[in-house]
């Protein structure tokens, strides 16, 4: 193993259905990576940071964006 694997959560399912689970578990990230449906990549950035589930410092990366 590598010394930062127990800090990495890959979530795999229904984008929004995932990210309100995590919210119900009170979850913050440090790093967000987004790659789902590019059509609602607005609306997971909003309940993200609607939400609380990003650091003040946080950083939200999203795939296939220019």
């Amino acid at each position: 193993g590598t010394p930062v694997e127990n800090k990495i959560k890959f979530i795999t399912g229904v984008a929004l259905e995932s990210l309100q689970k995590l919210k119900e578990e009170e979850r913050v990230f440090d790093l967000v990576f987004i790659d789902a449906d590019k059509g609602n990549y607005i609306n997971y950035y909003d309940f993200i940071m609607d939400n609380g589930l990003l650091e003040q410092s946080g950083t939200i990366m999203v795939d296939n964006t220019i």
